[in-house]
């Protein structure tokens, strides 16, 4: 992911399969099914979000976050994986309420 980072394209689809893989090496497979269905959503989140990172001069903060949890997993460290991918997700929640806060509703 890191060597993908500068190309959205690329990343957005790495950062997907970043989660579905952490769900399928969890065992979840209610995770892993669930962002399975919604990936096509989820993506275009991705996309927003980049963009919400590149104006605000972001990009490689969510991918510091992603090698924390990698790290946590090979060490088995589960209470810090799942701390940091708690953290990881308030983070992307946080600019996802900026986006949705950006957007006029429009009135019919």
């Amino acid at each position: 992911m890191r060597s993908g980072l500068n190309n959205a394209d690329q990343y957005i689809q790495l950062d997907a399969e970043f989660h579905l893989a952490i769900g399928h090496a969890a065992h979840n497979l209610m995770l892993y099914y669930l962002l399975s269905s919604i990936r096509t959503s989820l993506e275009s989140s991705m996309i927003s979000i980049r963009k919400v990172r590149e104006q605000q001069g972001q990009i490689g903060l969510e991918q510091a976050a992603h090698e924390l949890i990698i790290a946590a997993i090979k060490l088995g460290r589960a209470e810090e994986a799942s701390a940091t991918m708690h953290r990881h997700l308030e983070e992307t929640a946080s600019l996802i309420r900026q986006i949705e806060g950006s957007v006029k509703p429009s009135h019919h």
